[in-house]
């Protein structure tokens, strides 16, 4: 049998399946294979196949030593992985396992050269072909494992979701958050067995109705298309822009609008970008900083509770729930936050806090005070 000899000595086949079990033959990374039944000796070889149970049935005959489910917490897997080093593993994953899947779990955990890939169709792409959206006009926002929050940060007039749910529950969360925004008219489509014989979508029903709709026969696997049109341009809270200042909780220590808007300029967030607002207060900068990109990292720090009860309160109200803050002092707390690329100073600024945020970060960087 082949596998990569590499420090953990696994070979890894991260397996695409489409909604009937079809698996897709064509690998990505890791070995090339001529060989078009490559797939089948892969699940003949297997020492573990992990899959959900609901395939048991399909592998059962795959010839591998061992058959389980995914592990849950989801959390578990590198340990379970770690197990079978010098060992075969094939993982199986409905549609593009690097597509919100799996996939991208696994390659944090081992070497490029160690994984071999097989996608199939994403149900994200089956869901546009559903509903006749092209997906670049999608938001394509997962719900699985974050809080549903997330969602109000893509809020804005006509815009189109393509939501990955954590189960059936959450057409019930997320129509309450599009109802409590002022979107109750926004239009909910729960697709199942998407590109199955028999797919199907249940009755398109407004936010207002799936909030009161029973969700007894509905199956936790499933996509939800949530289009806003429906709900016109008046929509509080536009995704896009500095919010105003009653959008905040505050007692009254609040950065302005205007003033957000010009530190925010100067601060410069993009994807993946870190900031640290110290002094965050009711965490304005924090939470606009976070709001300008989902993959920007925001983290407040204060040295008052009551403050940041209100800071983590509008963090969940206004989209952006992974906003972390800290109650501490600003200049001890900083040699254990990651590196910055800007900051903010509001609340507390003196001279010494001025010169240690300098010391964490090279020339480049950006430092805002007010």
């Amino acid at each position: 049998r082949q596998r990569d000899i590499l420090s953990l000595e696994l070979e890894l086949a991260a397996r695409g399946l489409d909604r009937d079990g079809a698996l897709h033959k064509q690998p990505i990374g890791g070995h090339k294979h001529n060989d078009g039944d490559w797939h089948k000796k892969a699940l003949e070889n297997a020492d573990l196949i992990i899959a959900d149970v609901r395939f048991h049935d399909m592998l059962s005959d795959a010839g591998a030593q061992s058959l389980e489910a995914w592990p849950k917490p989801f959390s578990d897997l590198k340990s379970k992985l770690d197990s079978f080093k010098t060992k075969s593993v094939v993982l199986f994953a409905t549609g593009d396992p690097l597509f919100y899947g799996a996939g991208a779990s696994v390659k944090r955990y081992f070497p490029e050269q160690e994984i071999i890939i097989w996608p199939a169709l994403s149900g994200i792409q089956l869901a546009c072909a559903n509903r006749g959206w092209q997906l670049p006009d999608c938001e394509v926002i997962s719900i699985h494992g974050r809080a549903v929050e997330t969602v109000i940060s893509f809020i804005y007039p006509f815009a189109k979701w393509l939501v990955i749910p954590k189960n059936a529950g959450s057409l019930h969360e997320v129509a309450s958050c599009l109802c409590n925004k002022g979107c109750a008219e926004a239009e909910i489509s729960a697709l199942s067995a998407l590109g199955r014989q028999g797919e199907s979508q249940l009755v398109t029903k407004t936010a207002t109705q799936w909030q009161q709709a029973s969700l007894e026969d509905m199956s936790d696997f499933y996509m939800m298309a949530v289009d806003l049109a429906p709900c016109g341009r008046v929509i509080p809270h536009n995704a896009s822009g500095v919010l105003p200042d009653e959008a905040f909780i505050s007692d009254g220590k609040l950065t302005k609008q205007e003033a957000r808007a010009s530190a925010l300029s100067k601060l410069k967030p993009h994807p993946h970008a870190v900031s640290w607002d110290l002094g965050t207060g009711c965490g304005s900068i924090a939470i606009e900083w976070a709001r300008t990109h989902l993959k920007a990292k925001a983290y407040g720090i204060d040295s008052r509770e009551d403050r940041l009860e209100r800071a983590r309160a509008n963090a969940m109200a206004l989209g952006t729930p992974d906003v972390t803050f800290h109650k501490a002092d600003i200049l001890s707390i900083m040699p254990d936050l990651p590196e910055p690329d800007a900051i903010f100073i509001g609340g507390g600024l003196t001279s010494e806090a001025i010169s240690s945020s300098l010391s964490y970060f090279p020339a480049g960087r950006r430092l805002v005070c007010h």
